[in-house]
């Protein structure tokens, strides 16, 4: 997870204008993003490894 998100979080924290289910649906999304690209990245060697076959 990178610094930006936290940082926005504290910002509205301070402000008394944090949403936790936005904070909590932002991260999702991020995870969710970063679990498609590793499970791409790991279907790519197990596709050559199909055609090899």
């Amino acid at each position: 997870m990178s610094a930006n998100p936290i940082h926005r979080w504290l910002e509205h924290y301070d402000f008394g204008k944090l949403d936790v289910k936005e904070a909590a649906a932002n991260s999702i999304a991020e995870y969710d993003t970063k679990i498609a690209a590793l499970e791409r990245k790991v279907g790519q060697p197990a596709l050559g490894i199909d055609v090899l076959k």
